[in-house]
């Protein structure tokens, strides 16, 4: 064989090898994700907490004030929360909601919020 057919077939080789790598990264990244928790956060306001950390926030208007952190619905989960999603309709943060979520990293917040109360 020559250099340029040894160099071809080891270029095949590697692509074959990386293609086969990439793919069992990407099964492994889609594992299941589940609703570990969910309820109610506010008079319109709903939420749910999913296996991969990711707390959701949605309905409308305010959200509950509450008066410590461990009123609030997801206290026994609150080291599992990586990010908050408040969607489009919720008024308020209430108090105390995400206090001592020691793993949050990520918030996202609509254009309707107009109030983050103490504590948030």
């Amino acid at each position: 064989m020559s250099k340029r057919t040894n160099a071809t077939l080891l270029i095949a080789l590697l692509a074959v090898v990386f293609v086969l790598l990439c793919g069992f990264a990407v099964a492994e990244e889609t594992e299941e994700v589940t609703i570990i928790s969910s309820g109610s956060c506010g008079t319109n306001a709903t939420y749910e907490l999913n296996s991969a950390g990711v707390l959701t926030i949605s309905g409308s208007g305010d959200m509950a004030n509450y008066t410590s952190s461990s009123k609030v619905p997801w206290y026994s989960n609150r080291a599992t929360i990586s990010t908050v999603k408040l969607e489009e309709g919720i008024t308020s943060v209430g108090a105390y909601a995400f206090s001592y979520c020691s793993g949050l990293a990520n918030v996202s917040m609509p254009s309707s919020i107009a109030k983050i109360d103490s504590y948030a």
